[in-house]
């Protein structure tokens, strides 16, 4: 997954807003297990109307001294495509963020992919 060009942007190349980037950003609160950061990402809507949400994460799972980073893709159906949209409005950015966080909290625990979604090391 190439994401150098634009840390956080729509598959366009366009900046993502500033309060869905600061959403991402602060997905995971203090005290969540594992502790993410977005690297960098990228969401892009497709012509079916899904979403792809392509990050490229650190991830520091507690009780350990390191931490490795991820590129992960996440697929959303069209009806949770909206709060991605430059005008969707912070509610809908803040839902989102919790549901990416949802998603690698599930994911780290179980690694159980749904269709579409992906995972891979690149770093330790």
């Amino acid at each position: 997954m190439d994401l150098h060009v634009t840390p956080m942007s729509y598959g366009d190349g366009t900046p993502l807003p500033e309060g869905l980037r600061r959403a991402l950003l602060h997905a995971c609160p203090p005290g969540r297990d594992p502790q993410f950061r977005p690297l960098h990402a990228r969401l892009t809507r497709r012509d079916d109307g899904y979403l792809d949400v392509e990050l490229r994460l650190r991830v520091t799972p507690e009780h350990c001294v390191g931490s490795s980073v991820w590129d992960v893709k996440i697929v959303y159906e069209p009806q949770d495509a909206t709060a991605a949209a430059p005008d969707a409005g912070q509610e809908q950015y803040d839902w989102l963020a919790l549901m990416i966080a949802a998603w690698v909290q599930e994911w780290w625990d179980t690694r159980k992919l749904l269709p579409g979604d992906s995972a891979e090391q690149v770093e330790d």
